[in-house]
């Protein structure tokens, strides 16, 4: 028998305009409503993931890069006479520790003078944190702070600096870092970094 022979056209036109019943209306909008709920916490999770991966990653980058820039500092450190170290702070006192670094070079960090070999003239510097940046100072001979140049900014933003004099000729850097990032159910915490390394005076070493 054909279609029309197996169902008479009344029955056919009532099947047609039948449609969709609420009831398959309403679990598709559940299923629907459920698959984008999980859609949406699979996001907002790996959302969290990137975030914090990506602060990790930014803390650890400032860290390393201000210790970069201090290293070289340190190792161009030289001793301005027979009786005063390069490095005048931290002491070199049973491995004294301090958040900030008084060194002696013959370098113009701040200026293009050259000094000369045969007879040096010798700058005095300090590197220490200043408004949570670490920032490189030049200082007179007696200490104090001079007005010009302005500060040289080494790191921004940093948590913690750290030195240690471990020898004469041997100093220890550890800088540290923070950031702030959104945990679960949206609550924020603070995650950190720390960074050290040992940093040998080539002044000594090639005594």
């Amino acid at each position: 028998l054909g279609f029309t022979q197996a169902y008479p056209p009344a029955m056919m036109l009532t099947m047609l305009r039948r449609g969709v019943s609420l009831v398959e209306v309403l679990v598709v909008t559940g299923l629907m409503t459920l698959l984008t709920l999980i859609l949406t916490e699979i996001y907002f999770a790996s959302y969290k993931v990137f975030e914090h991966g990506s602060a990790h990653t930014d803390i650890q980058q400032r860290c390393r890069e201000t210790v970069n820039r201090i290293v070289p500092l340190i190792m161009g450190a030289s001793e301005p006479a027979l009786t005063q170290d390069a490095v005048y702070l931290p002491d070199n006192v049973d491995a004294s520790r301090g958040s900030e670094l008084w060194f002696y070079s013959p370098d113009d960090l701040f200026g293009n003078a050259v000094s000369d070999p045969r007879n040096p003239v010798f700058y005095f510097y300090r590197v220490r944190q200043l408004s949570g940046d670490v920032v490189l100072e030049k200082l007179a001979m007696n200490g104090t702070t001079l007005a010009s140049p302005p500060p040289r900014v080494l790191g921004k933003a940093m948590g913690d600096l750290t030195f240690e004099r471990i020898d004469t000729g041997l100093v220890q850097i550890e800088v540290a870092a923070s950031a702030k990032v959104r945990g679960a159910v949206n609550r924020e915490r603070t995650i950190d970094t720390k960074l050290r390394t040992t940093v040998s005076i080539p002044f000594y070493t090639s005594q």
